[in-house]
């Protein structure tokens, strides 16, 4: 990979892990979302060509990408049934997050592009959920 596209490719994971604090959590989210799919598929992209340090810096960034996301979920439940079901959502989006990043370790490990495929899928689905949720298209 040329310089100039790794550090684009740094510059944008930089400002998808690092966006305000006051920006709306759910444009936020999305953006994460879009970042870690650029993400996964300049990793699989790696991955094809056999490029084991690049493979590996990708990866590196689509785990932190998740890290902040497991970071970014909510689990006080004080009783109310919203926030029982918002504690739900968020035990069941962390398990997710753990199995993307055991895929991802996968693709590490064995070049299973199978795992980062699964991976890739599951953050589209996330993404279009998010998009259709709030009326924003795909990017």
């Amino acid at each position: 990979m040329s310089t100039a596209r790794l550090a684009k490719s740094h510059y944008r994971h930089n400002q998808y892990v690092t966006q305000p604090a006051d920006d709306n959590p759910v444009e936020r989210l999305q953006v994460l979302l879009k970042g870690l799919l650029d993400t996964l598929y300049l990793c699989e992209g790696a991955v094809e060509a056999g490029d084991t340090v690049q493979k590996g810096e990708q990866i590196g960034r689509c785990m932190d990408i998740f890290i902040a996301l497991k970071q970014s979920l909510t689990f006080e439940y004080e009783g109310h049934s919203l926030q029982k079901d918002i504690h739900i959502m968020s035990q069941q989006l962390d398990q997710l997050y753990d199995h993307c990043l055991f895929l991802l370790s996968r693709t590490t490990l064995e070049n299973d592009l199978s795992a980062l495929a699964a991976v890739q899928g599951v953050v589209r689905s996330l993404l279009e959920g998010w998009q259709s949720s709030t009326g924003t298209e795909a990017g």
